[in-house]
């Protein structure tokens, strides 16, 4: 298969190999640290009496496991999206479903392992959502509103799971001609968005956010276009400035030919006629094939505005 270093098309694309031994390592690892954190997901749910802590553990549950997993893919070469979709999945619903054992453990006093079984386990829960197992301003919730819940939590928890390791395949980059994966070099380089009208005219800064959004879709253009050159035209990251953007470069740290370009607007944030600290980003584009000139042209373009940059990250 050709290196996409050399392909016709604009974006970098997985090539889709994998190795079936990988996908099974990764879903034995993502079980081996997913089962204990089911272990621990499921004594707090059973404790904790403040659903916002809840939905902060079942997003915690999920995003350990689509991490790991996808860490052990990219350690066995995969390059394949679809595959770190279903073997997140895989390892997000066993685990999951050791959650639910240990849970019904603790509310029952029974052992995990009896739970461990689908036809015990469904009928235990059908026992549950009948009488309830929690209250909600003083009711107990049951039947429906439970069904509802659980589906939810375990639509949380494996989606969560699937999503980060599917997202992290999509953005990693590999070079097939040197088999490895490429360094990443954030903040390669900033540009300018422009600057942004007085607060206190509000008609003036709604008009501000369409011309940055506007602004973008042209970048993205001249970018896709190869004209470099419209960077310059930009100008200047500020000290003040209310909106940026950051140019980061995958490389492959071996041949030094084979490069891609992610690109994304910070805006800073605006409370009442201030502005904050905090930002916002939104990916412009992503995955864009460079030349090494095309990515030594982005990593000359205006370096010494990474310290003014620095300074409004905070």
């Amino acid at each position: 298969m050709a290196s996409a270093a050399f392909s016709p098309t604009l974006y970098y694309k997985h090539s889709g190999k994998f190795f079936w031994q990988g996908a099974v390592r990764a879903v034995l690892f993502g079980v081996a640290v997913g089962l204990p954190t089911a272990w621990v997901y499921a004594w707090f749910i059973h404790w904790d009496p403040f659903i916002y802590f809840n939905l902060l553990a079942v997003c915690l549950f999920g995003s350990i496991i689509g991490f790991v997993v996808e860490g052990v893919l990219e350690s066995g070469k995969c390059r394949n999206a679809p595959i770190a979709f279903l073997v997140s999945g895989l390892a997000a619903f066993l685990c999951y479903y050791f959650s639910w054992a240990v849970w019904l453990h603790a509310q029952l006093g029974f052992s995990t392992l009896a739970f461990l079984n689908p036809d015990h386990m469904f009928a235990v829960m059908q026992t549950v959502a009948a009488h309830g197992a929690w209250s909600l301003r003083g009711s107990t919730v049951t039947g429906a509103a439970v069904w509802a819940t659980w589906t939810g939590e375990a639509v949380m928890v494996t989606g969560i799971a699937m999503y980060i390791a599917t997202d992290a395949m999509l953005e990693s980059t590999y070079c097939e001609n040197c088999d490895q994966w490429t360094k990443e070099t954030l903040g390669a380089a900033y540009i300018s968005a422009g600057s942004a009208s007085p607060l206190d005219e509000n008609l003036g800064y709604r008009k501000y956010q369409k011309l940055l959004k506007a602004q973008a879709v042209e970048l993205k253009q001249h970018l896709e276009a190869k004209d470099l050159k419209y960077l310059e035209h930009l100008g200047r990251v500020e000290f003040d400035s209310v909106a940026w953007y950051q140019l980061d470069l995958h490389s492959c740290a071996t041949c030094q030919m084979f490069h891609t370009l992610r690109v994304k607007q910070f805006q800073r944030k605006q409370s009442g006629k201030k502005i904050t600290d905090d930002t916002d980003d939104k990916e412009v584009m992503c995955q864009l094939l460079l030349t090494t000139p095309e990515a030594d042209q982005i990593r000359g373009v205006r370096q010494e505005d990474a310290a003014d940059v620095a300074a409004l990250d905070g």
